[in-house]
């Protein structure tokens, strides 16, 4: 068996990551030692997994910083490799097969193989409140939640909530529950019950609602039926 020619000058070696910059559409870093801001080399193009593309956080000042791994060819560098120390706190727990995008910041993307579910999450900075959103295929359910706001989203059936105030459901059964303290209907023409063809009918004692003080008055805009 003949084996391939080594190259000496081939080599794979560590360093920190000074600054990135992908102005030009490539992601290409500055290489050195972050404790000390000595640089070692410039525009180091960095290869990622195919479809994703990630920028490197910058260092913090206690010289804190994500790591490299570089192949040194002749006189060329390609990255082919990080690892950020600093995200590890960030990533939970995480059984096999589960995957997850997480930053420095408050936003992430999750997925979960036991339970074939993907959410994203971050924090509200006007409110400090959690916002997600998950699809969980094990339940068969959807939830959007931001705060004390919530919507859940089943196969047949819809609620949105807000924690300590007013809620709707409405259900593949023809059924639509509210609840609340003041329930407002602000359109033209209003109608409660089959008015029959989706039409109001033309304003009469049958069909419309009595308003005002005296009696015999009626509403030309809100009609009901039983």
């Amino acid at each position: 068996m003949q084996l391939m020619p080594r190259d000496a000058d081939a080599l794979l070696l560590t360093a920190d990551v000074l600054a990135s910059d992908n102005s030009n559409g490539e992601v290409r870093c500055k290489l050195g030692e972050a404790t000390t801001g000595q640089g070692k080399s410039a525009d180091v193009p960095m290869y990622c997994s195919h479809g994703f593309v990630g920028v490197p956080e910058a260092p913090d000042e206690d010289g804190s910083a994500c790591q490299a791994f570089y192949a040194q060819d002749g006189d060329e560098q390609k990255i082919v490799g990080t690892r950020d120390n600093r995200l590890a706190g960030k990533l939970g727990e995480m059984k096999d097969g589960d995957r997850a995008i997480v930053n420095l910041g408050e936003a992430r993307f999750d997925i979960k193989r036991d339970k074939d579910a993907v959410s994203t999450s971050t924090k509200n900075k006007k409110t400090g409140k959690p916002m997600r959103s998950l699809l969980d295929g094990d339940a068969g359910e959807i939830h959007v939640d931001n705060g004390d706001a919530s919507a859940v989203i089943k196969p047949d059936e819809i609620v949105l909530a807000v924690a300590g105030g007013a809620s709707i459901r409405v259900g593949k059964d023809g059924t639509v529950k509210i609840v609340g303290t003041v329930i407002q209907a602000i359109a033209p023409v209003v109608q409660l019950g089959d008015q029959g063809g989706g039409q109001p009918p033309p304003p009469s004692p049958a069909g419309a609602v009595a308003i005002g003080p005296q009696p015999g008055a009626v509403s030309t805009k809100v009609f009901a039926s039983a």
